[in-house]
């Protein structure tokens, strides 16, 4: 009897480890920053192009990276940033049209950029980070229809933020307030992000800004021809 229950407890045992390793399987590795791949539909598990797409690549100065994406995909990228420090990220359009999307060190969303509304052409991303710690920058695909196309990232500019790096900051920020009010159907919300324009109109004009000064341009055209419309 007591030989019956001791081999009971050993298949249970060995069972439990079986349990214990096969979601250690599923977690992934233990370092680094990895979505586990049981969020992924089954097909994909075993599919490692997939599991990659997963994993936050390191951004670095001058050190472009190129890839391919394809509708409705995401990848993703991190950077470690000190307090006060000025970015601007450069993302070649080359057949797929970008939103990047940042994220702060404790996950809330902060800013949105896609001015470039074309499947060519650069789409840029500044700001100063106002804490210490690690970003995250979303590029994606929006449509989950379109075809896949490659883009270069890579990261222009890194270093305290100045006078001119906060006014440049600021006039990101007041052209992704204007996006997201102009994203909701109202006639109020539109002419809101009208008046947004305008103030990052005016800054980009101080700065001198020219890449800037034309897509805000763009949006302010946008805007009022979507009034008129109404």
């Amino acid at each position: 009897m007591v030989r019956g229950q001791f081999t009971s407890l050993t298949l249970a045992g060995r069972r439990g480890f079986g349990l214990l390793l096969g979601v250690l399987a599923l977690l992934g590795p233990l370092t680094g920053k990895v979505y586990p791949s049981f969020v992924l539909p089954p097909e994909a598990r075993n599919d490692p192009t997939q599991v990659a797409q997963t994993q936050a690549l390191p951004l670095e100065f001058n050190k472009p990276i190129e890839r391919k994406l394809s509708g409705g995909e995401t990848h993703i990228y991190e950077i470690n940033l000190p307090a006060d420090q000025f970015l601007r990220l450069l993302v070649d359009q080359r057949g797929v049209d970008v939103t990047l999307t940042l994220f702060s060190p404790d996950g809330v969303k902060l800013r949105e950029f896609d001015n470039r509304l074309s499947e060519r052409g650069t789409e840029r991303a500044s700001f100063i980070a106002k804490r210490a710690g690690t970003y995250r920058i979303e590029v994606q695909s929006l449509r989950k229809t379109a075809p896949p196309g490659n883009y270069q990232i890579r990261l222009e500019e890194l270093h305290p933020g100045d006078q001119q790096a906060r006014a440049i900051d600021a006039a990101e920020q007041l052209m992704a307030d204007g996006n997201a009010l102009r994203a909701q159907p109202t006639k109020e919300a539109l002419a809101q992000a009208v008046v947004k324009y305008w103030q990052a109109l005016v800054l980009s004009d101080t700065i001198g800004d020219l890449q800037m000064k034309a897509a805000v341009l763009n949006k302010l055209g946008r805007s009022h021809f979507s009034v008129g419309e109404e």
